[in-house]
């Protein structure tokens, strides 16, 4: 686990969900296909956020919250961090994982997604891929 100095002090821990291999379009498609994590994906695209300021943003009761981003974490399209603050309690931040999904019918049976990574993901804990 890496570390990062910054504007937010320092943020340690770092959880992507699965390993990719381990994902299923099902799971990266039913996240997109929830309104509201769509709507915390469009609030995640200006920086990381804690859950409290998604929360307050898109109006989405706490546990709602924490459910949503466990479906988007689980489907590789955020990524979950930890703000150590010196001041205080430490607080959860989420950052969006990628710049885009991409979807490939082949047949009746075959769905292939591709995600793009963004350049800047894992800021949050200051790891590269």
């Amino acid at each position: 686990m890496g570390s990062q100095s910054g504007s937010r002090d320092e943020s340690l821990g770092y959880r992507t969900g699965r390993q990719e291999s381990d994902r299923s379009p099902d799971q990266i498609l039913s996240a997109l296909g929830d309104g509201e994590c769509r709507e915390l994906l469009r609030h995640l695209t200006d920086g990381p956020s804690t859950a409290e300021e998604l929360s307050r943003i898109c109006d989405i009761p706490s546990s709602t919250l924490y459910r949503k981003m466990e479906k988007l974490i689980d489907g590789g399209l955020v990524t979950e961090g930890t703000e150590i603050s010196t001041g205080g309690r430490n607080a959860t931040l989420y950052e969006q994982r990628v710049d885009g999904v991409s979807v490939q019918i082949e047949d009746s049976e075959q769905i292939e997604l591709e995600t793009s990574i963004r350049a800047n993901a894992n800021q949050i804990s200051g790891e590269t891929e």
